[in-house]
């Protein structure tokens, strides 16, 4: 198993932001102690699903440990489309 390098994760991580299903700019994913941690705000439970399911198609070999948020309880509403990273 070899850890994703930090251009991958920043990768995954536009790739967060930018995919319809999940539309999140707050994620941040690091390497600690050989398990991938994921930590920021998500909209709501179910969107934390999509990029917990996302994250383990683009590192499949790695443990998560999900620190996710969620702004469930100020949110008026969930992002409805992705956003575009420069």
């Amino acid at each position: 198993m070899s850890e994703p390098t930090g251009y991958h994760l920043k990768e995954v991580e536009r790739l967060l932001a930018e995919d319809d299903r999940t539309s999140e700019l707050q994620i941040h994913l690091g390497v600690i102690a050989g398990r991938l941690v994921v930590r920021g705000r998500v909209a709501s439970p179910e969107r934390r699903d999509r990029v917990l399911q996302l994250i383990r198609q683009h590192c499949p070999d790695l443990p998560i440990d999900d620190e996710l948020d969620t702004d469930e309880q100020t949110l008026t509403k969930s992002p409805a489309t992705s956003e575009e990273i420069a």
